[in-house]
């Protein structure tokens, strides 16, 4: 199977699955509206492993076949092609980060591909130790706003059994400073993980940008605090 074979049996099955219920459903929870197939994520789920058993693709044509995927206004395509390079995983090389980050300009366009991008594509990256996680150092100025999320969101899963957490905080610590809501949130649930892992060193962490990061990263990042502990975090009336 080639890459345009590969396309073309992706969108017959996204078609013939539509669904206009869920389609109205989804944009529930985004800002700006996206043009949904209406597929659930077990349909999605499904698709990839039932196509990745019968056709084997290789991770050569996933590739070719991402430019086309990626650049369609329709969601799913671009969902069903990371889900299927995450079942192949196990021949990812340290070149395919280069290839990743071309993405975001092609139409990475929303919270829940950059998250899928992170946390199926890119954490692979980090937890099968292909590229070391300051290859990402570009990404954190990036000029669009859901490849630096991606960074965080990457990180999320894999930080859990990082030892030297404030290693992480420091690197992703320009993002405490960003503009863009959505790199709030990743910023903010990368925060929340790592507090989990080590409460001392994210607390301090969190200290110092009480007064002037956003509060919705401290909404995500004390979280699974005690109700008296995130009051140590909420910012002074004059500041307000």
């Amino acid at each position: 199977m080639n890459e345009l074979e590969l396309i073309n049996f992706i969108r017959i099955y996204c078609k013939v699955n539509s669904n206009k219920a869920n389609r109205e459903k989804y944009n529930y929870y985004y800002k700006e509206e996206q043009d949904f197939y209406g597929l659930t994520a077990p349909q999605i789920n499904q698709f990839a492993k039932d196509f990745t058993r019968q056709h084997k693709p290789n991770l050569s044509t996933l590739i070719n076949a991402a430019p086309e995927l990626i650049k369609s206004s329709k969601h799913e395509e671009s969902i069903i092609l990371i889900v299927l390079l995450r079942l192949q995983a196990k021949h990812f090389t340290p070149n395919l980060l280069d290839e990743f980050s071309k993405w975001y300009a092609l139409g990475i366009r929303n919270w829940a591909q950059a998250d899928s991008m992170a946390m199926y594509l890119l954490h692979e990256l980090h937890a099968r130790k292909i590229v070391h996680y300051k290859a990402f150092e570009p990404w954190i100025t990036s000029p669009y706003p859901f490849q630096r999320r991606s960074v965080p969101v990457s990180m999320v899963k894999w930080g859990k059994k990082h030892p030297h957490i404030p290693e992480l905080l420091a690197f992703n610590e320009p993002l405490m400073t960003d503009s863009i809501r959505e790199v709030h949130q990743g910023i903010g649930w990368f925060l929340r993980e790592c507090w989990t892992r080590d409460p001392l060193a994210t607390e301090d962490f969190l200290m110092k940008y009480k007064e002037t990061s956003a509060r919705l990263i401290f909404q995500y990042a004390c979280e699974k605090m005690t109700p008296q502990n995130r009051e140590r975090f909420r910012r002074t009336k004059n500041n307000k």
